[in-house]
């Protein structure tokens, strides 16, 4: 498997995101999602497609990458 074959997902940073919800309308794909009780927005694993607009769009760089399972 080579790098460009490596599928990534969005993770949140608990620590580092202030709730600010800048991540949210971002993502076209819908898959940044707002859970009530909740401060950090959570990742919906099946609609993301690791594009990395969220990241681009969070301004306390809460936002990273890991290898989605397979």
């Amino acid at each position: 498997m080579s790098l460009t074959d490596l599928k990534l997902i969005a993770e949140i940073n608990d620590e580092l995101c202030d709730g600010c919800r800048k991540c949210l309308p971002s993502c076209s794909y819908k898959a940044l999602l707002l859970v009530p009780s909740e401060r950090t927005p959570m990742v919906d694993p099946w609609s993301c497609t690791g594009c990395g607009t969220c990241m681009t769009a969070c301004p306390h760089d809460a936002i990273s990458f890991l290898a989605k399972a397979s």
